[in-house]
């Protein structure tokens, strides 16, 4: 049985990273781990990504001639996915279609809207399939189980991405940057793509398996870590131990930074590039203080600050902290939520910061200051 996994192209949200980086399909990803057991020696899964995918979808289809085809839905790609539907149907008219992660659409080309949750969706089409039901017998299973997902740990290591698409899957100027959960993830969650804090924590050494098994570097995206010295302490240790020496983003925390930087300068030995801080608007002096200590000490181990901002702030605010980030060099910044809607003049006060660019050059050549302003100016658009 051939399945294909097409992520059509990059919705609103991922697009908006595109500035930092450019992330993988994590929901297709994780689908590979729910092929039924008495079935993976027959099912052969393949993974598209159209929008690094240089094959037209036409010719992609003629060489495979899948039995189903699974797309994901963001927002924005409404389009695509009609269109994809269509000529799925057009080339290879047997093959059964699906999309995940849609809300509210209705994909009137698409067999089967498996929702946010389509793990057990996905397990009973390819049972529907492997036992030749109808269309109409498998929406009858489909729509039983749809949203109504058995907790089951999500294990990303499932599947071996393509090696053509790894390296194009970035963080900043580090090629073949992929996820590593410190949160475990669940089935009946929507949280695969969201940076977490708080929930049931993995083992260390599960950590340390994917950070291995995903090879060349990882975002260890969730925050516990720096939130827990001991824990961090924990990673790290386990880390030289295996002396797994790579490159690494992390989530961090300015106060965790300030009292930790010993650890920080085992980590960054290891090969810590940058840390990402949400940044909240400082209320007062000792805010400023704090987060430029922590830039001191992140410095001083030559690792980048990134910082998030998301809360929408005024224009007097606004001012001060293009003013903070241009007197200390800082010029890595990404806007998410209602600042990305109402602050995005940011990028261009610090995208034309002779400071800014001047670090941006020595520290990592004039190619990559090169890359990061223009990402700034289409971030604009």
């Amino acid at each position: 049985m051939k399945v294909l996994f097409i992520r059509p192209d990059l919705g609103i949200e991922k697009r908006k990273d595109l500035l930092v980086r450019t992330k993988e399909p994590l929901e297709l990803v994780a689908l590979a781990q729910f092929v039924p057991e008495y079935l993976k020696d027959r099912v052969r899964i393949s993974l598209y990504d159209m929008y690094l995918e240089k094959i037209p979808y036409k010719n992609i289809l003629l060489s495979e001639n899948p039995d189903l085809v699974l797309f994901s839905y963001e927002e924005g790609l409404d389009d695509h996915i009609k269109k994809y539907g269509l000529l799925t149907k057009e080339i290879t008219p047997n093959a059964l279609t699906g999309v995940i992660g849609e809300e509210d659409e209705d994909f009137l080309e698409i067999d089967f809207q498996l929702g946010k949750s389509p793990y057990s969706s996905f397990m009973e089409i390819l049972l529907g399939i492997e036992t030749e039901r109808s269309i109409e017998e498998i929406l009858i299973k489909v729509k039983s189980v749809r949203n109504k997902e058995r907790t089951e740990e999500i294990n990303l290591s499932q599947f071996k991405m393509e090696d053509r698409y790894v390296k194009m899957y970035n963080f900043l100027q580090y090629e073949g940057i992929r996820d590593v959960f410190s949160i475990k993830r669940f089935s009946n969650d929507d949280n695969l793509h969201r940076e977490m804090d708080h929930g049931e924590l993995r083992e260390i050494k599960d950590i340390i398996d994917d950070i291995e098994e995903r090879s060349m570097g990882v975002y260890l995206k969730d925050g516990d870590l720096f939130l827990d010295g001991n824990r961090l302490k924990s990673l790290i240790e386990a880390l030289e131990e295996r002396d797994l020496k790579g490159v690494y983003i992390a989530r961090g925390d300015i106060y965790t930074i300030i009292v930790q930087s010993s650890l920080m300068e085992r980590f960054s030995k290891l090969g810590l590039k940058t840390v990402v801080l949400d940044l909240e608007f400082p209320q007062d002096e000792e805010g400023w203080i704090k987060i430029k200590e922590a830039i001191m000490v992140l410095r001083s181990i030559n690792v980048e600050p990134l910082f998030v901002l998301r809360e929408e702030l005024s224009k007097e605010d606004e001012e001060a902290l293009v003013f903070f980030l241009k007197e200390n060099k800082e010029g890595l910044i990404l806007l998410k939520e209602r600042a990305y809607g109402n602050n995005r003049s940011i990028y261009k006060d610090l995208s034309l910061s002779f400071g800014i660019n001047l670090r941006w050059t020595k520290d990592f050549g004039v190619l990559e200051a090169l890359r990061r302003s223009k990402k700034y100016k289409e971030a604009l658009n």
